[in-house]
């Protein structure tokens, strides 16, 4: 090879990460467990060793070619656990950050059932045993404490030591991790998604880089397909597998009565749970006194059984026992199957369809507060509304903001905008209603206190805000299971009636805004909370609002695709509903039956 092209070579290997490698790691069979301490057992020479050398810079653009830090990894299993020991040398270990990936440690990716999917799914997780043994790992998927993160179910138990070299000097350190695959096949061939990394430093204060063991691509828990795969193998199909309870603890766990269904099962709210009760009597027997897989394995179907057994009460059937649908289903059809033959018979079908969306999708709007009121506050084109509602012994508040066009004259027609937070900086979207002469009330819909002012209603199924402050999250058979894509229009509701309100008691307002002409619109997961603001509208007395709320209902949106001097392509784009998205609204109807029920 000519030297140009050599050097071409070397130049391009040293300037790109690492292709992807998906590498395999056998998991030794051991018929006896083994203490986890962080010092290896003699059971650990029966492992082969696997090197993880592929040494990244922080921003993982680019290998170290001169990398310090060496490690390697070994793994062996004994019935429903399988076993990690890290062998790290370190000449600079660094512990005391705050930051889990700040600390020399290890970092353990894992896809539980190994699917190789490029986004993120409720088995993939990771976990962090830094060099001091301190622990941590991913949260939960979208903050939602009913889906709990892998580590916490699966991570078993953990430790951590130095090495010394012969004179007491610090070498390096060991991590040994204990974890469940009791969810899987015990049997030779299974496999478990990886991908394991060690964080390193080069110096006290210096940035953290990384060796990768498959990949140095790796993208975390949101790409799981360039990590490797642990690999059971040994086993002689006739050793005695200790007795394997992990499904059966899961259910368990599923169908003890619990306040949430974070915590367990939710009772009350079910036709008969007499079933659920006897199983989980019969299971809990079983984990203290079954000798066998059989006995345990027994129970086990039993529970899970009766949970997928259980329907919820109520004027319409569980989801589960509606009938399979696989097109679009027709909208002059009542839910009895009668047809609409009339404009009498299709009123009452559109009421039926409203009230079937808000008891299987959204949740019942709340009646209309007590109270209600607005204070503003101007600065240049921006008002933020400081909106108080009152109702049921509660108080809550969230600011809205309110930008007025740079042009054109008073009143103005308003965008009613469900946004993520709202700002006195417009959004490119924003600047493109405001230049063509519209208002725009932005609705901040997420309640997070990084963000420094209260929202609606939070997105991530934790049910706080404004919305839940007033009206807490239960399961019950009141109705009080509404859904965050509910709040997010009770939130544009309550923005409405804050402008009618400023409109009647504030001078600055009487004529600023002509709420004859508003429409709700929103983008992605907003947008799929905008069809809520077409159910039964429920205003505060004497708000202006209320006298339009039959005129828009019926007309406002294909009005203001008429009047809008933007494209009517943009308009109808940025009015688009899309589809009603269930993991949006959260309702949860019941656990989630386990898909690893063997």
């Amino acid at each position: 090879m000519p030297p140009f092209r050599s050097f071409a070579v070397l130049l391009a290997l040293s300037c790109f990460p690492a292709l992807s490698q998906n590498r395999v790691l056998n998991a030794v069979f051991i018929p006896s467990p083994i203490p986890v301490d962080g010092q290896p057992e003699a059971a650990w020479n029966r492992a082969p060793r696997s090197e993880i050398a592929v040494c990244m810079n922080p921003a993982r653009t680019a290998q170290i070619r001169d990398c310090k830090v060496s490690a390697a990894v070994q793994a062996l299993w004994n019935g429903p656990l399988l076993y990690l020991l890290f062998t790290v040398s370190d000449p600079h270990v660094d512990t005391a950050s705050p930051t889990d990936t700040k600390r020399s440690g290890v970092q353990v990716f894992v896809d539980q059932y190994d699917d190789k999917f490029p986004k993120f799914e409720e088995d993939d997780g990771y976990v962090i045993v830094s060099a001091a043994g301190q622990q941590s790992g991913n949260r939960t998927n979208a903050n939602l404490a009913y889906y709990p993160a892998v580590w916490t179910t699966h991570l078993q138990s953990y430790a951590a030591a130095l090495r010394h070299d012969s004179a007491g000097g610090a070498i390096g350190y060991t991590v040994e991790i204990a974890w469940s695959i009791g969810d899987l096949p015990l049997q030779n061939g299974t496999k478990i998604g990886m991908e394991f990394a060690i964080n390193a430093f080069p110096a006290t204060g210096a940035e953290a880089y990384q060796l990768y063991w498959s990949s140095g691509n790796n993208k975390g828990i949101n790409d799981n397909t360039m990590w490797g795969d642990v690999v059971l193998s040994g086993y002689d199909g006739k050793s005695p597998l200790p007795l394997n309870t992990f499904l059966l603890r899961q259910n368990i766990r599923q169908a003890t009565p619990a306040q949430s269904s974070a915590d367990g099962l939710v009772r009350g709210i079910w036709t008969d749970e007499s079933s659920v009760d006897r199983a989980l009597e019969a299971a809990n027997a079983a984990l203290k006194t079954a000798a066998t897989q059989s006995a345990i394995d027994a129970a086990n179907r039993a529970l899970d059984t009766a949970l997928r057994q259980l329907r919820r009460s109520g004027k319409y059937p569980d989801p589960f026992d509606l009938p399979v649908v696989k097109n679009l289903p027709d909208p002059f059809t009542f839910l009895d199957g009668r047809k609409v033959r009339s404009s009498a018979d299709w009123e009452k079908r559109r009421a039926e369809i409203k009230d079937l969306a808000q008891y299987y999708e959204f949740g019942y709007l709340p009646p209309p507060p007590k109270s209600l009121t607005a204070a503003a506050t101007s600065s240049g084109n921006s008002r933020s509304i400081a909106v108080t509602v009152e109702d049921a012994g509660r108080t809550a508040s969230f600011a809205p903001v309110l930008l007025l066009p740079p042009n054109g004259a008073a009143p103005y027609p308003v965008i009613v905008e469900e946004a993520f937070r709202a700002s006195a900086t417009p959004n490119p979207s924003d600047r493109a209603f405001l230049d063509a002469g519209y208002a725009v009330l932005s609705i901040p819909t997420t309640d997070n206190p990084r963000f420094g002012s209260p929202g609606v209603a939070s997105d991530d199924g934790n049910h706080t805000g404004a919305f839940y402050t007033l009206y807490p999250y239960k399961l019950d058979r009141e109705g009080n299971d509404r859904g965050v894509l509910l709040a997010w229009a009770w939130g544009a509701s309550r923005g409405v009636d804050a402008l009618a309100y400023l409109a009647a008691h504030d001078p600055a307002y009487a004529n600023l805004l002509d709420l004859r002409k508003l429409v709700v619109t929103g983008f992605s997961r907003w947008g799929k909370g905008r069809p809520a603001c077409r159910l039964p509208r429920r205003s505060l007395p004497g708000h202006r609002s209320r006298r339009i709320r039959q005129r828009r209902r019926r007309a406002l949106s294909l009005r203001f695709v008429r009047q809008s001097p933007l494209p009517r392509r943009a308009v109808r784009q940025s009015l688009s509903l899309g589809p009603v998205h269930r993991g949006r609204n959260l309702r949860r109807s019941r656990p989630p039956p386990d898909p690893q029920l063997q």
